[in-house]
């Protein structure tokens, strides 16, 4: 009898309150080997496709930039960790949509964009490492108004996997914008 208790425990069966309906540990899906080119253009369709159109006015799309670098840690971590030769790391800058309600939704908005954008990217299949998103938006300096980069974020392949992308919805957006690894806004945007 002792025995069956000390190896249900020791499985996870029974004890420390878990059950068999616990819900499975976050992975990213394992990616599919692509070309670089195919890489390019298929990150490309998914930051036209999440980003949208341009402001009303404008022609064209938000997508202002993109390049793929080749992977790096930015972490150390020990444990396993991907062959970084296959995978890369997107770097994209896009316009920022304005919000009439003010500075408080303008960012709200922004973190809309980067949650849509992570998402897409890191539940693609493709060999995606870390991710840097680059925002631009118009502010003033008291005379003119000039195009600036205003958001920065990054998220670090390891918190990425971390995140169950696939179960998380748009109520997790301000959770998935506390855990980047690194964010600044200007105060003239948000």
């Amino acid at each position: 009898m002792i025995g069956v208790l000390v190896t249900l425990v020791a499985t996870g069966v029974w004890g420390s309150g878990s059950s068999s309906t616990a819900t499975p540990p976050a992975t990213l899906p394992v990616p599919t080997e692509v070309a670089a080119t195919s890489l390019y253009r298929a990150v490309s369709k998914i930051a036209l496709h999440e980003l949208g159109p341009a402001d009303p006015g404008q022609k064209g799309s938000r997508l202002v930039y993109l390049h793929l670098f080749p992977a790096q840690s930015v972490l150390i971590r020990t444990g396993a960790t991907p062959d970084l030769q296959e995978y890369r790391s997107p770097y994209l800058e896009f316009n920022l949509y304005d919000n009439p309600l003010g500075k408080a939704w303008r960012l709200r908005t922004a973190e809309s964009d980067v949650f849509r954008l992570l998402r897409a990217l890191y539940t693609s299949g493709l060999p995606i490492y870390n991710v840097q998103l680059v925002g631009w938006f118009p502010v003033s300096n008291g005379k003119t108004v000039k195009n600036s980069k205003v958001l920065v974020a990054l998220m670090d392949y390891f918190t990425a996997e971390s995140i169950p992308w696939k179960r998380w919805g748009r109520e997790h957006e301000a959770q998935v914008w506390k855990m980047l690894t690194y964010k600044s806004v200007d105060p003239r945007f948000g």
